[in-house]
């Protein structure tokens, strides 16, 4: 083997340890990359179900809130006729008491 072939051994072996180095690394970040990923996903999946809570939380106060127009809704409706009725009375009664 001629020394220059030597040369070029120990160049390609040392090319070689280079990107062996490179790719470690690349190979950390990218790891570093994917753990952080994992993270906000959990953290995401979290702020998911919390929002899925929520709104089921809203949702039932809705149903309670719409059941609560209606009674209300049917209180005044009684009411403006229970005040028809008076404002009737009302008018009889004046009516009676100016003609006696």
């Amino acid at each position: 083997m001629s020394f220059q072939s030597i040369i070029d051994s120990c160049d390609s072996v040392i090319k070689a340890a280079g990107n062996l180095s490179d790719a470690k690394k690349n190979a950390i970040d990218f790891i570093a990359k994917y753990r952080s990923l994992t993270e906000k996903n959990v953290s995401l999946e979290s702020d998911k179900i919390g929002l899925k809570r929520t709104i089921l939380a809203l949702s039932e106060e809705k149903a309670s809130a719409e059941a609560n127009v209606h009674t209300l809704t049917e209180e005044k409706k009684k009411s403006d006729s229970m005040n028809a009725d008076m404002i009737d009375q009302i008018a009889a009664l004046k009516e009676r008491l100016s003609s006696s």
